[in-house]
């Protein structure tokens, strides 16, 4: 059978001819990476540009500066509310358990309009001061392009499938700068054990992402910590209860937001119900009265 020629048009079918499955896996990381890299960079720019763009415009409203920063993340709030209900009803929630339910129940599939509004929706969301962060959204967004990167070159179900990770670990060393991390991260939230076949494509994406980060940004850390401001000291056993405080409001506050949103969403679904049937008396041919349900 002859081998196809180069071309940019027929790019994956090129491939497929002269590279094995696991070398174009491996050359698909190498490309997730960077893309995956200069998108992360990309939300990081957006939300840091709108914020700064809003501080300098609070600034200059004098008295009003402050009440204005206090209703900035519920303005932020109304305006996601209503692109998420009409424009893309995906794009709800943080983007990790999305991402988890492409990977397990989808065969890594991801829609690359959700990554789309996603990135919309969550520079709104985060620029404007809410507490979203970037992770799940960079995690969600980087997911779907990787996904899409396999799926146009042409790659069996489980190895697009298998783009999931490297998307998410390119994401996360984009965003947050920091590559082992981002490792680490792949193999708590998504993968249910450590593989090192898995290990391979998202040790080259992570790398490669934050090489396109450092290149971009330049040198700095996450984190800024200097250890000549640190020197141990009797203070430092209010960690003990610190530490157990923490953990005790910081799952609380992680289940609030899920506990409102199911309360909201059952009154929703109350109010559709409300709408749809309603019961009205049917009047029967001998002239009495009976009810029946009659729907709308």
């Amino acid at each position: 059978m002859p081998k196809e020629r180069f071309s940019l048009n027929n790019l994956p079918n090129w491939m497929r001819g002269r590279f094995d499955d696991t070398q174009r896996f491996l050359m698909l990381c190498i490309c997730a990476g960077v893309l995956c890299g200069l998108v992360g960079v990309s939300f990081h720019l957006a939300i840091t540009g709108i914020f700064e763009a809003l501080f300098h415009f609070y600034q200059g409203l004098g008295i009003w500066a402050l009440p204005a920063m206090v209703l900035s993340p519920a303005l932020a709030g109304l305006i996601v509310g209503l692109m998420i209900h009409h424009v893309s009803p995906t794009a709800s929630g943080s983007g990790i358990p999305q991402t988890k339910a492409a990977y397990y129940q989808n065969f890594g599939v991801i829609k690359t309009s959700e990554a789309f509004w996603r990135f919309i929706i969550g520079t709104i969301s985060v620029a404007f001061g809410n507490s979203l962060g970037r992770e799940g959204p960079t995690v969600h967004i980087c997911s779907a392009v990787s996904s899409k990167l396999g799926r146009v070159f042409g790659l069996g179900k489980l190895r697009v499938q298998a783009m999931i990770p490297v998307g998410m670990g390119a994401g996360i060393s984009a965003a947050f700068n920091a590559p082992i991390a981002a490792i680490t991260f792949v193999f708590e939230e998504l993968l249910d054990n450590f593989s090192s076949k898995a290990l391979g494509g998202i040790l080259i994406a992570v790398v490669v992402a934050a090489v396109v980060e450092r290149t971009l940004l330049g040198e700095h850390a996450a984190l800024q910590a200097d250890t000549t401001f640190f020197h141990t000291s009797w203070w430092m056993l209010i960690c003990l209860v610190m530490g157990p405080t923490a953990g005790l409001i910081g799952h609380l506050f992680t289940q609030s937001p899920t506990q409102v949103t199911r309360s909201f969403q059952t009154m929703a679904d109350h109010t559709e119900l409300g709408k749809a049937g309603t019961r009205r008396p049917k009047r029967r041919p001998d002239g009495s009265h009976g009810v029946s349900l009659q729907w709308r």
